[in-house]
């Protein structure tokens, strides 16, 4: 592996971030996680490193933003689900599922 190789996976993540929020694929993510921390493990650290050390807490500050943004969605559909009592029993019989 090369510090090319994190940079590639970087490009990667930055498609991950360009896909609407509308319709994130948790599979997608993970999978660019483990490639990430593969390319991380068998970097050569060379004169490019800060500049992708850099980049790569700017994309992982994006990821955070994104992950906020699902989770106070998914609190907002909790909520919303909650306020019907139809929909209560439905949430707990999910719950009961997951």
């Amino acid at each position: 592996m090369t510090d090319q190789d994190v940079a590639s996976a970087l490009d990667r993540l930055e498609q991950l971030l360009a896909a609407p929020l509308e319709f994130p694929n948790a599979k997608a993510v993970a999978d660019w996680h483990a490639s990430f921390k593969l390319a991380l493990a068998g970097a050569e650290r060379g004169p490019q490193w800060p500049a992708l050390k850099l980049r790569a807490r700017l994309l992982g500050r994006q990821l955070q933003r994104r992950q906020a943004l699902l989770q106070e969605a998914q609190r907002r559909l909790k909520r919303d689900l909650t306020s019907f009592p139809t929909s209560r029993r439905a949430l707990s019989a999910y719950k009961s599922l997951v």
